[in-house]
C-alpha cells in the first residue's frame, strides 16, 4: 500500500465544475469510464495484430536485432550480439536481443515472435500514461484522454510493431516517470514506487545506454526547484532499490568489458556519444525545426485543437499553466529535456522523441479538458472532430468503392472502417466531449490499421515467402548461406525469419566467376543475372517478385484501365533461385 499523501499547498490539476456537459456521463456508469482505458488497450492490440504477421511493414534497423537473437539461439551465446555476417555489433546494449530471443524460444523464430515483445511494450505504455496521468491529476477523465491522446499517436502506432529498442525504451522511461511521479507529487513511500522510478530507469541503460540515466536526474533536478510541500531530494533516496538498479543498468556492461575489453565499450560510446557530434553544428538549428514540425505532425489532431484553443482563450490556458506550474513543469520540461538532447545530434530521426510523448500526452490532455470548459473551445474543438471523422467516412466510402477497380482488400478495407468508425461516433459523439475526443482517437487507430492492413499491401509485396519456400530443399538439415545479387537489403533479412532461422543471405556486388560460386548451395538473383546462371549450368526458378515503386500516375492509370490485371502484372520485378544441377528439388513456379 501507498503511504497516505501530505497535502500539498501547490494547487495540482483540479478542474472547475462550471460547464455540466463536461461531466457528463458516457453511455453506462462511472465504471465504463475508470475501465475504459482497458477497452482501448484492447482495441490497440487486435488492430495492430495483423501487422506482426506483414514483411510489406518492417524497417532496415529490425534486422540488427532479429539476426543477433536468431543467432543467440542457434549458438547458445546471449552475451555478445553479432551483425548477420558474423561481425561483433556493441553499438546498442543487450536487452532488445534478450527480448527477441525469449520470444523465439516461446514461439519459435518467426517475423510474428520478433515483433509481438514490442506490441505489448506499447500496450504497456498506454497503461502507464493513463496511470501516471492520474497520479499527477487524480482526475479519470484526464487520464483517460491522456490513454487517447497516445494511443491514437501516428509514430507510436508505427514504433509500436517494430523489432527495435524504441518502444521499449519508451516503456522503461515512462515506468520510471511514473516511479518518480508518485514519489514528487504523493509524497510516496511505497517501495513499489522506488522500483519503477529506478528500475525503469536501469531497463532503459539496459536497452538503449546512457538516455537510462536522465530520468533519475530529472528528477532529482526538480524536487531541488520543487516546493517543499512536495518532495526533497533525500525523499527520492532508497539505497537498496538504487543499488539493485545500478546492477541491472551495468552488470551486462561489465561482462563485455571483461571478456572483450575496450573494444567493446569504444563501440557503444561512438554510437551514443562522439560519432553523433561530427559535423558542422549548423545541422542543430534544422533539428529544432524539424523535430518541432515532427511533433505536431505525430500529434495531429490534438496539437491543432490546442492551438486553436489557445487562440481562443490564451489568457485563460496561461493562467491555468500558471496556477499548475509544477504539474505542468514536470509534464513539458521532459519533453524540453529530451529534445535539448536529440537536437544536438547530427542524426535526425523523428522517433527519437517518442519517450517525450506520454508525459506530453499528459499535458495535452490535461489542457484540452481545461479548454473545454469555455463554451466557444468547446464548439470549435467539437466542429474540428465532427469534420474530421465526417470526412474520414467519406473517404471510407470512397476507398470502398475505389475497391472494384483495384483490390477487393480495398472494397474491405473501406468498408470496415465506414463501419467501425460510424457506430461509435453514433453511439458517443453527441453525448460528451470525452465522447468526441474517444471517437476521435479510435477513427485515427483504424484509419492507420486500414492503411497497413488492406491498402498499403494491395501496392507493396514481398517476395520472402515464395523464396522461403523454394530455398528449403538447401536448408533441410542445418542454417545455410546463400548468396544474393540484386535482392534487397530487407528482404535478405526477412528470409532468415520466415524459413525459421535456417537460411542466412550473403550479399554479391555482381556475379562472380562460376568457381566462386561454388562455395554457395543456392543463389538468388534479379532478372539481369538469369540468363548467365542458366549458362553457368544452374537450375534456375522463379520465386516470389516485388512491385515496382507505386507513383501516383501509376495508380491512377490503375482506376482508369478495364484491364486490372495485366497493369498490375506489368509492376511485378521477379526473383529466381538457383541451384546447381546436382541439387534437384525446387519447387513449382510461384
Amino acid at each position: 500500500m501507498r503511504a497516505n499523501s501530505t497535502p500539498s499547498k501547490e494547487p495540482m490539476m483540479t478542474m472547475p465544475d462550471s460547464s455540466p456537459e463536461i461531466h457528463r456521463k458516457l453511455p453506462g456508469h462511472r465504471g465504463f469510464r475508470q475501465n475504459a482505458h482497458w477497452m482501448l488497450i484492447v482495441l490497440y492490440f487486435l488492430v495492430q495484430f495483423p501487422s506482426l504477421f506483414s514483411p510489406v511493414i518492417y524497417h532496415g534497423d529490425e534486422r540488427f536485432y532479429t539476426d543477433g537473437a536468431v543467432r543467440m539461439i542457434q549458438t547458445g551465446d546471449y552475451l555478445t550480439p553479432y551483425y548477420s555476417s558474423g561481425a561483433l555489433r556493441f553499438r546498442k546494449p543487450i536487452a532488445t536481443y534478450w527480448v527477441i530471443a525469449a520470444s523465439y524460444k516461446i514461439f519459435g523464430i518467426s517475423l510474428f515472435a520478433s515483433r509481438i515483445p514490442f506490441l505489448l511494450a506499447g500496450c504497456l505504455v498506454i497503461w502507464f500514461t493513463h496511470k501516471t496521468s492520474l497520479a499527477l491529476l487524480k482526475r479519470e477523465q484526464e487520464a483517460l484522454l491522456a490513454a487517447i491522446v497516445i494511443f491514437s499517436n501516428e509514430q507510436f502506432f508505427v514504433i509500436s510493431t517494430r523489432s527495435t529498442p524504441d518502444i521499449l525504451q519508451t516503456l522503461f522511461l515512462s515506468v520510471s516517470l511514473y516511479g518518480f511521479a508518485n514519489i514528487l507529487f504523493n509524497r510516496s513511500k511505497a517501495r513499489l514506487d522506488y522500483g519503477c522510478a529506478y528500475l525503469g530507469a536501469a531497463l532503459t541503460v539496459a536497452t538503449k545506454g546512457l538516455l537510462g540515466m536522465v530520468p533519475v536526474v530529472y528528477a532529482f533536478a526538480f524536487s531541488v526547484i520543487a516546493p517543499k510541500e512536495l518532495t526533497r531530494p533525500r525523499n527520492l533516496i532508497d539505497l537498496p532499490v538504487m543499488a539493485s538498479a545500478a546492477v541491472v543498468a551495468l552488470f551486462w556492461y561489465a561482462l563485455i568489458l571483461a571478456e572483450h575489453g575496450g573494444f567493446a565499450i569504444g563501440g557503444f560510446l561512438g554510437d551514443q556519444v562522439t560519432e553523433r557530434l561530427d559535423g558542422s553544428k549548423v545541422y542543430i538549428l534544422k533539428n529544432a525545426m524539424e523535430y518541432l514540425i515532427a511533433v505536431l505532425r505525430h500529434f495531429f489532431p490534438w496539437s491543432l485543437l490546442l492551438v486553436l484553443a489557445f487562440l481562443q482563450k490564451a489568457g485563460s490556458i496561461i493562467d491555468f499553466i500558471k496556477e499548475n506550474r509544477y504539474v505542468c513543469l514536470f509534464t513539458g520540461a521532459w519533453f524540453a529535456t529530451l529534445y535539448g538532447i536529440f537536437i544536438l545530434g547530427n542524426l535526425t530521426r523523428s522517433r527519437y522523441l517518442l519517450p517525450a510523448y506520454p508525459l506530453l500526452a499528459v499535458l495535452f490532455a490535461a489542457l484540452l479538458i481545461k479548454a473545454t470548459e469555455y463554451a466557444k473551445c468547446s464548439q470549435l474543438i467539437r466542429k474540428v472532430e465532427n469534420t474530421l471523422v465526417l470526412s474520414g467516412l467519406a473517404a471510407a466510402v470512397l476507398i470502398a468503392l475505389a475497391g472494384a477497380r483495384v483490390d477487393f482488400r480495398w472494397s474491405a478495407g473501406g468498408s470496415l472502417l465506414f463501419v467501425f468508425t460510424l457506430v461509435p461516433y453514433l453511439l458517443l459523439f453527441k453525448h460528451s466531449n470525452m465522447g468526441g475526443f474517444a471517437v476521435t482517437g479510435v477513427f485515427l487507430v483504424l484509419l492507420y490499421a486500414t492503411f497497413f492492413t488492406f491498402l498499403k499491401p494491395v501496392f507493396s509485396v514481398s517476395p520472402v515467402t515464395s523464396l522461403a519456400q523454394c530455398l528449403a530443399p538447401v536448408s533441410m538439415s542445418k542454417p545455410v548461406r546463400v548468396a544474393s545479387i540484386g535482392l534487397p537489403h530487407e528482404y535478405q533479412h526477412q528470409l532468415t525469419l520466415f524459413s525459421d532461422g535456417a537460411v542466412w543471405v550473403a550479399e554479391l556486388l555482381d556475379l562472380p566467376g562460376k568457381r566462386q560460386l561454388e562455395q554457395y548451395p543456392a543463389l538468388i538473383v534479379s532478372e539481369n543475372y538469369r540468363e548467365e546462371l542458366i549458362g553457368y549450368g544452374y537450375q534456375v526458378q522463379q520465386c516470389g517478385y516485388e512491385y515496382r515503386r507505386w507513383h501516383l500516375k501509376d495508380m491512377l492509370a490503375l482506376l482508369n484501365s478495364s484491364q486490372k490485371r495485366q497493369r498490375i502484372a506489368s509492376m511485378k520485378e521477379f526473383y529466381y533461385v538457383a541451384l546447381p544441377r546436382e541439387r534437384p528439388g525446387l519447387l513449382p513456379s510461384h
